[in-house]
């Protein structure tokens, strides 16, 4: 009888949406199978992220022979800089999509050094000790996921990684059953191991081509604009939304929200407590080469309306209003030091060289936005040639920023902030420029009953209302009449966007997140503080 033997260790991935992570382990050594993270729920309050526990790891790692990755989703790759280090001269084995993301994940913490990177090509072999491991092309989400035929001591293994049975994908590769029958073989598998999101509910997965029929529904019965979240690997999905775009006469601004290593330090910024982007010359040329690519691959496309280079980089007065680095706690305080804000030199400086590296690839019709990092009034004199005459200046104005400046909490001193700060910056700025409001929204302390000191919550310790303390149509006169006050502004300028944010918390009833139900177009109008199909234009 042979003494042949397999340990599998799940160190997460079961029972759970994340912390993909495995080691195998035989006689000849062991390999870990991909090395994912896990976005917390709304328990994990001040936790940005969820690991696995890497003790199993470190107990085996001069036995490593190497990490296999399945595909490149967060919840795959997420939680490899926290282990990686500890981990110098291990290989990493996966698709070339799949490592190019690990590359620069990894190349931002200043740890490209610690391993080494192997590209795999589809049904390619790597053998590590006495396993075996066949990559299998399956249909995802995000190009070049594979599933895992393994050959090991105690007989053949499949691991099938995150996978659809989709047999007409709109682009790539599908999901080849005929690969795992061959593997499989006379001698069949001793042990599938599937993904098996979603397995319980009865019937089958939508095929890509069932999605973008219901997309096309959307887009010929939608009146007003349309907001599509997806995963930004998801890089057919984006290609779906721009052909549904053209078909019905829309058109689509790309925005880059955030940026590697953060433009801002936001709790949306990328990664919070952080801000060093800018002061990374490899970063910058990576954003640069990024929009490139950007305007290379959809600038000359009827359904682009322009591209946006830089989402809110903040710049010193607004790192100072914000209170950045004592407002955003830093999901990673090693990588936080030495965070400081964008100076308007570089930031003019950033724009010239986006405008110039988009313009080579875009027609002088599409538009470049670009945010004013706070500083609305600090314009005037940039981009005044021709040259740019396709440039808009897009603005953030909430009140509760208004508030972090001075604005009193009453409606008469968010009225006095609107009419006469506000409105003279926009009548001016539009002599210079088209200037659109990006994002605003109702939210103001007054009607939350507290001093929210800016837009802080329970989770920057500012502790919220424990009850209603305003009735209902107190509430309701101040939101319209803000409402009022700050459309007839906006109808002033170019274009706004009410930026409706549906927080995953009972806005209503849970006490510290009494009164932020106004982030919430929906409720807003289903309320009466707001009217109904004013949100943009």
């Amino acid at each position: 009888m042979s003494d042949a033997k397999l340990t599998i260790t799940p160190l997460g991935g079961l029972g759970e949406i994340g912390l993909n992570c495995q080691l195998w382990e035989t006689s000849r050594g062991v390999v870990m199978v991909d090395c994912g993270l896990m976005f917390p729920s709304d328990e994990h309050l001040g936790v940005d992220v969820l690991i696995p526990h890497f003790g199993a790891v470190k107990a085996v790692k001069d036995n490593l022979l190497g990490i296999v990755l399945t595909h490149g989703h967060e919840d795959h790759i997420g939680a490899l800089p926290w282990i990686v280090p500890e981990l110098r001269g291990t290989t990493i084995y996966g698709s070339p999509f799949t490592l190019a993301l690990v590359e620069h994940k990894l190349k931002e913490r200043g740890l490209s050094d610690c391993v080494s990177l192997r590209p795999v090509q589809p049904e390619e072999m790597v053998t590590l000790g006495d396993m075996t491991f066949h990559f299998f092309p399956v249909c995802h989400s995000i190009p070049q996921g594979y599933a895992l035929g393994v050959e090991t001591p105690v007989g053949r293994i499949v691991l099938t990684g995150d996978f659809k049975i989709d047999p007409h994908p709109l682009a790539g590769s599908g999901t080849d059953i005929k690969l795992f029958r061959r593997f499989a073989g006379r001698k069949g598998v001793k042990l599938l191991m599937s993904d098996s999101t979603n397995v319980e509910r009865e019937g089958r997965s939508l095929t890509e081509r069932e999605v973008q029929n219901s997309l096309d529904k959307v887009f010929a019965q939608a009146p007003g604009r349309i907001v599509i979240t997806l995963f930004s690997s998801h890089i057919q999905r984006i290609q779906e939304v721009f052909d549904l775009a053209e078909k019905y006469g829309r058109t689509i601004l790309i925005d880059l929200h955030t940026v590697p290593l953060s433009q801002n330090g936001f709790d949306n910024g990328g990664i919070s407590g952080v801000c060093k982007w800018a002061q990374n010359p490899d970063e910058v040329e990576f954003v640069l080469g990024v929009l490139e690519r950007l305007a290379k691959r959809y600038g000359h496309r009827k359904g682009l309306f322009g591209i946006q280079p830089l989402n809110e980089p903040v710049t010193e007065n607004m790192w100072e209003t914000m209170d950045v680095q004592n407002r955003y706690a830093p999901a990673d305080p090693e990588l936080a030091k030495g965070s400081a804000p964008i100076t308007m030199e570089f930031l003019r400086k950033f724009y010239l060289e986006a405008y110039d590296r988009i313009s080579t690839y875009m027609p002088k019709e599409k538009y470049v936005v670009l945010h004013d990092g706070f500083e609305l009034m600090a314009w005037k004199d940039f981009m005044q040639e021709e040259k740019y005459s396709n440039v808009i200046l897009d603005t953030h104005q909430y009140l509760m920023v208004a508030e972090a400046r001075g604005c009193s909490q009453t409606i008469e001193g968010y009225l006095k902030y609107v009419r006469e700060e506000l409105e003279p910056q926009i009548t001016e700025m539009e002599k210079y420029f088209p200037v659109i409001c990006g994002e605003w929204c109702l939210f103001n302390s007054l009607a939350c009953g507290c001093d929210t000191k800016g837009g802080q919550s329970v989770l920057n310790g500012v502790e919220g209302s424990e009850r209603e303390s305003l009735s209902t149509e107190e509430k309701k006169e101040i939101y319209a009449t803000l409402a009022k006050a700050q459309l007839e502004l906006w109808d002033k300028c170019s274009g706004y966007f009410y930026w409706s944010y549906k927080l995953l918390t009972d806005t209503v009833n849970t006490p510290g997140w009494i009164g932020w139900d106004s982030w919430d177009l929906g409720r807003c109008v289903d309320f009466g503080w707001f009217p109904a199909g004013k949100g943009e234009k």
